[in-house]
Formats: structure tokens, C-alpha cells, sequence
């Protein structure tokens, strides 16, 4: 009966020790993803992802802000075309992401907002 209650004893301090390296882990995840270094980061994978999804030109992003509640805000957000003219371009637009959907790997607005946004259709 004692080994069984030792035995017991160990596996859950090493699950809770898992728990805790699991979360401790997440949280440095986070916490770089918020830091400035981590938004430059950011903003460079949606650069490439943007630009792989555009059959011409290219995206750029000024800055990133992150938070929490997966609001994202870019900052001199544009996307040119293969000429390089901005068809769509905004000083800041402000995107609140639905998190379960990224944790479905998926991207789902809630809201996008924009601060002086251009369009050009090229006509």
C-alpha cells in the first residue's frame, strides 16, 4: 500500500511538473510575442504571408501591435501591385481576431477598422 501511495505520489508531482514547464512556456511565448522584437517578428511572417498570397507585388507593414484579446494593429499597412502603386493601402487598420479560429488554424475577423484608408482600383 505505501509503494502504491509513493508511485502515486511521483507520477502526479512529475504531471504537475509538466503542467507548470507546459504553461511556464506558453507564457514566455506570449510575453515574446508582445515584446517589440516579437511584433517586428510578426510583422515579417505576415509580410511573407501576404506576399505569398499575392499573385503580383507585394505587402508591407509598418508595425505591429498585439494584445491580448487578439486585437492586431498594423501600422502603414499597404499592399502594391507588381508596379509597386498601392492598391489598398491605411496609416493604421485595426483587426479583432476570433482566437478559437486561430486555434483551428484559421483566420476569422470580428472587426477590421481602418484610419485613412486608400483604394485604388487601377481603372
Amino acid at each position: 500500500m505505501k509503494r502504491l501511495r509513493k508511485l502515486l505520489v511521483g507520477l502526479l508531482a512529475t504531471f504537475v511538473s509538466l503542467v507548470g514547464l507546459t504553461l511556464g512556456l506558453i507564457l514566455l511565448a506570449v510575453l515574446f510575442v508582445l515584446s517589440p522584437p516579437g511584433e517586428r517578428f510578426v510583422a515579417a511572417r505576415l509580410e511573407g504571408a501576404l506576399d505569398g498570397a499575392l499573385p503580383a507585388g507585394d505587402a508591407r507593414i509598418g508595425g505591429v501591435a498585439l494584445d491580448a484579446s487578439g486585437g492586431v494593429t498594423l501600422t502603414d499597412f499597404a499592399l502594391s501591385d507588381a508596379d509597386g502603386r498601392p492598391m489598398i493601402a491605411a496609416r493604421r487598420l485595426v483587426v479583432d481576431l476570433d482566437l478559437r479560429a486561430l486555434l483551428d488554424q484559421r483566420v476569422h475577423a470580428r472587426s477590421v477598422v481602418a484610419d485613412a484608408l486608400i483604394v485604388d482600383v487601377g481603372y
